[in-house]
């Protein structure tokens, strides 16, 4: 191809390198893009890893990437706004300490809208913080609605099922809550919106940790370690081994928003060869993982937790949400994980290294995710969540999960009544009444169950809770003990005494019996 003149003149050529670089920069959706097009080269095609990287940056290769390039510029914005972040600093690497990670995805189909994996305008290093297996963390209470409540629903609970927030010990484990207190007797739905550990750890034992492991793997999560993930810290709290991805938590936040059908999310669409001819065709991976009435449950249900409960700072102003917070240990790791008609978006908020923080995934994750979300959704039209055939509202009790009595609205907190959303079939029936609420005389100068020879005057009727177990005395007790019936009988009172006042008629011969045995008073 040359002359000899020419090779000659060529091998004798000083050859000057130019200075490399150390880090390549490049945006977090095209870095994803880059290393999902290279993977799916070798995974459905075969080449092999050389030759994908080759075929990627040599290639002549046309891809289309799932990016919208609007809300990627919102996000990119929201991440330059210091305001967003607690207070920050670099560490020994130049590197702004807390990091952060959030991916958008659209509901329908799966296609990642758009992605920030750190707080640096660029990657570095290749490190996208959303999707990486070098940054999974744990999620806390973010896997509660995986592990413990989607699978509750979908085997016999419902959003009125009633547990006992008390005290329990499952051989040396002691689950406690994270303002180290028990609340008592609550249903499902609150017990989400409260992200209460005690009912999330005893409903996982209930339902069985094979089951709660399987539900996480049809939600799409890779990370699980079987052999020690299998536990009820891990399953039912989020105290994983590896922890999770943003992006496998949002898809997996998604499926309540897409009526309980996974989509695996993908970052590109097509990929086409220099001669126009398609070389990939990605269509994204489905399943179903819960049913629509199940599914919408999650959703009615975790819209109380933006409404009244941990979230409440992502709530937008012009669409409904739905999604949930988490804080792990010496809150090391923030969370929050939300969903709209439109789209689904995960935040995390941590420190490369973990190290305490002093805030929990109710604050900077949910603002966050707020002034991102609220920005993309400002021209969109406002909807609801569509709500499936199938389910049933029913008043019920939520002391017991039962038809209400007549006692129920007489509860001395207030009415226990609610309307409760049921699939059709699992609601309590007609003749299930409320055998919670009871009514007792009691005394009330000892505060116990009124004996017969308590004044009448020292009487009164009131309505209390009786749970279908006792307490353990040795035990700290919830809230709601104070309103537990009395067990005690009075000890005050021992002979009959009237009361001043009150009109008796004795007899001089009290004592003795007439004829008929009775004693004459």
């Amino acid at each position: 191809m040359i002359s000899k003149d020419e090779y000659d003149k060529a091998i004798i050529e000083e050859i000057k390198l130019a200075k490399a670089e150390k880090e390549v920069d490049t945006t977090y959706f095209a870095d994803m893009v880059i290393k999902d097009v290279t993977q799916a080269l070798q995974d459905k095609l075969g080449y092999t890893k050389e030759e994908a990287n080759r075929k990627v940056f040599n290639g002549g290769l046309k891809i289309v990437a799932t990016i919208d390039t609007d809300l990627q510029n919102i996000l990119e914005e929201s991440f330059n706004n210091p305001d967003l972040f607690p207070k920050s600093s670099e560490d020994e690497n130049n590197i702004l300490q807390p990091q952060a990670a959030m991916v958008i995805l659209d509901n329908k189909t799966g296609e990642i809208k758009a992605v920030m994996g750190g707080r640096d305008p660029k990657v570095r290093r290749g490190l996208n913080r959303a999707n990486s297996d070098q940054t999974q963390r744990q999620p806390g209470s973010a896997i509660k609605p995986l592990a413990v409540y989607a699978p509750a629903l979908d085997n016999g609970y419902t959003t009125g099922t009633v547990i006992d927030d008390a005290p329990v010990t499952f051989g040396t484990y002691s689950p406690r809550n994270y303002d180290r207190k028990f609340n008592g007797l609550v249903t499902v739905r609150e017990a989400i919106q409260r992200s209460l550990n005690v009912v999330a750890v005893k409903i996982v034992q209930d339902i069985g940790v094979e089951r709660s492991y399987e539900y996480l793997q049809k939600f799409g999560i890779t990370t699980l370690d079987k052999t020690n993930d299998k536990n009820l810290p891990a399953l039912a709290l989020g105290g994983m081994t590896k922890g999770l991805k943003p992006l496998e938590l949002a898809a997996a936040y998604n499926v309540f928003a897409n009526k309980g059908v996974y989509v695996k999310p993908i970052s590109f669409t097509k990929v086409y060869d220099r001669y126009g001819n398609i070389l990939l065709d990605n269509a994204p991976e489905k399943h179903r993982v819960i049913s629509e009435q199940v599914a919408y449950l999650m959703v009615d249900i975790m819209k109380g937790v933006v409404k009244g409960g941990t979230g409440g700072s992502a709530a937008l102003a012009n669409m409904p949400v739905a999604g949930k917070t988490g804080t792990t240990s010496e809150q090391k790791d923030a969370w929050f994980v939300g969903y709209t008609p439109y789209y689904t978006a995960a935040v995390w908020i941590g420190h490369d290294m973990p190290k305490k923080m002093s805030f929990t995934g109710g604050s900077y994750p949910a603002r966050l995710w707020k002034s991102v979300m609220q920005t993309i959704h400002k021209d969109l039209p406002r909807k609801d969540f569509e709500r499936p055939d199938g389910l049933v509202s029913v008043q019920i009790c939520t002391e017991s999960g039962k038809r209400p009595s007549e006692l129920c609205a007489l509860d001395p907190r207030g009415s226990t009544i609610r309307s409760e959303l049921f699939v059709k079939g699992t609601e309590p029936s007609e003749d299930s009444i409320c055998d919670i609420h009871v009514i007792k005389d009691v005394c009330i100068e000892s505060n116990k169950l009124a004996s017969e020879y308590c004044p009448p005057a020292s009487i009164q009727s009131k309505v209390f809770i009786q749970r279908p177990e006792s307490l353990d005395p040795n035990n700290a007790m919830p809230a709601d003990y104070i309103y537990e019936a009395p067990t005690s009988i009075c000890d005050i009172h021992k002979t009959f005494m009237p009361n001043e006042g009150d009109d008796y008629e004795i007899d001089n011969d009290a004592g003795e019996s007439d004829s008929s045995g009775s004693d004459d008073y």
